[in-house]
């Protein structure tokens, strides 16, 4: 970025976040709407996440025959409104700190990219022990693998970038598509159906993470061992029993398969490329003051807004549709992938819209507060649902796994969220920093960070 658009871009941003030395920034100058709009998105992620904390695999296809007519409702609503549309907003916001931090580091004088190195290779440390420990949907280990691209690419031209977002982005569905078509039944990249693979050890299905198993880490875990492989399947396949009444180690072991083994390798051979183009994205937003300025017109926001609802939500709708018919042709393939695909980023920017106008016109009213104080907390909140949907769901904790219907899934998701909301508000009167940010910060800028609010210290 040159220097005339560098200074155009800083005296559009709000003072406060015109940092001074490198380092955290203290809460009085951070940017209300981007902290408001990352609570958004945990919540947003914790309402799709709970129902894969809380139900087995083959109860999870809630829009089934068999499901009940109220879970179809549940699934329907959470499916268009909320499924991909806050890992999107999530990943944009990413991509956003990281502009916003190169900037900041580049009016400080500080050599930026290997201190960035060091704060990603934190952020996969903590994403890989999240999966293992708690959740295989895990999603920061990824996060870390793609914004060493995003570190690389982040001082492109705003134009490029935005080109080259899109157009990485159209590669990504473009290589769904060809996976899609090439697999008997059209299906996307996934975790291995292990119950089938029990049925028939020697089929070869189409799934890309089976065959990445089979090639590599299967031999090594069984010894090239036919019964040692029937096992294998037959041990990922006892997942109910496992979390709901297994030992800590079963689980472990369970993860290690499916997310070390089997998840990873298929998020970045398949997700990275629509992750990536979401983190150019959000560096686009900032070179461009969009979300950040201090005095905005809200104009944009509201075309943001209602164009991103209708024209996203028609585009789902349609997407889904033409899922639906499945007829396994290749221009219905096309219309799902596109439908799906193009609405799920419109319907994020249309939320993201809505919240920058709520913060405008209603920055300090406790509702925006509240969110913001989640959205200061990310790692920490992300982390921590894990945490309580285990204690809730798995045999270390109450034992609930494949206990709950669709509509108390909901309502649990939303009794974690609001500790959240409260937890993270008084948290933050009194410290810095959530403690995985605190930790994260910690090892990044290689010394300790203060603990305790600066009113209070």
């Amino acid at each position: 970025m040159n220097s005339d658009l560098e200074q155009a871009v800083a005296e559009r941003l709000p003072r406060a976040a015109q940092p001074a030395p490198w380092g955290p920034v203290p809460g009085r100058a951070r940017i209300i709407t981007l902290d408001a709009l990352r609570g958004v998105a945990i919540f947003g992620m914790l309402l799709v996440n709970i129902f894969y904390f809380a139900l087995p695999p083959e109860s999870r296809n809630l829009l089934g025959e068999g499901a009940a007519a109220g879970e179809r409702a549940v699934a329907l609503v959470v499916a268009l409104f909320a499924e991909g549309k806050f890992y999107t907003l999530f990943s944009i916001l990413f991509g956003m700190g990281l502009a916003l931090q190169s900037q900041r580091a580049r009016e400080s004088g500080t050599r930026f990219a290997r201190l960035y190195l060091r704060r990603l290779t934190v952020l996969l440390l903590i994403g890989v022990v999240h999966g293992l420990l708690f959740s295989a949907a895990d999603i920061l280990a990824l996060y870390a693998i793609a914004g060493l691209i995003a570190l690389a690419l982040r001082e492109l031209p705003p134009k490029r970038l935005l080109v080259l977002a899109v157009t990485l982005y159209a590669a990504g569905v473009l290589l769904l598509g060809v996976y899609a078509a090439q697999s008997p039944d059209g299906s996307l990249p996934a975790e291995p159906n292990w119950q089938q693979l029990v049925a028939d050890p020697q089929s070869q299905p189409a799934e890309a993470s089976v065959q990445i198993l089979r090639l590599t880490f299967v031999p090594l875990l069984t010894g090239r061992s036919q019964d040692g492989e029937r096992g294998l399947y037959e041990f990922m396949a006892d997942e109910e029993r496992i979390f709901k009444s297994g030992s800590w180690t079963e689980m472990l072991r369970h993860r290690a398969v499916s997310y070390l083994l089997a998840g990873i390798p298929i998020r970045v051979l398949f997700t990275s490329w629509r992750v990536l183009p979401l983190f150019l994205l959000g560096i686009y937003f900032v070179r461009r003051g969009i979300f950040v300025e201090a005095d905005r017109k809200l104009a944009p926001y509201k075309t943001m807004l209602f164009s991103g609802l209708v024209v996203g939500l028609l585009l789902e709708l349609v997407g889904g549709a033409a899922q639906l018919a499945g007829s396994g042709h290749v221009l219905t393939l096309a219309v799902f992938l596109i439908g799906i695909f193009a609405g799920v980023p419109m319907l994020s920017l249309a939320y993201a819209g809505a919240v920058a106008i709520l913060c405008a016109r209603r920055g300090g009213s406790v509702i925006v507060r509240a969110f913001a104080a989640v959205g200061r907390m990310a790692l920490t909140n992300y982390v921590g649902q894990s945490v309580l949907a285990g204690v809730l769901f798995y045999s270390w904790g109450l034992g609930l796994y494949g206990e709950l219907d669709a509509v108390q899934c909901v309502v649990v998701a939303l009794l974690i969220f609001a500790i959240q909301l409260a937890l993270s508000t008084v948290w933050l009167r009194f410290f810095q920093f959530g403690p995985l940010e605190w930790v994260w910060r910690t090892l990044s800028y290689g010394r300790a960070q203060p603990v305790l609010s600066r009113s209070l210290g």
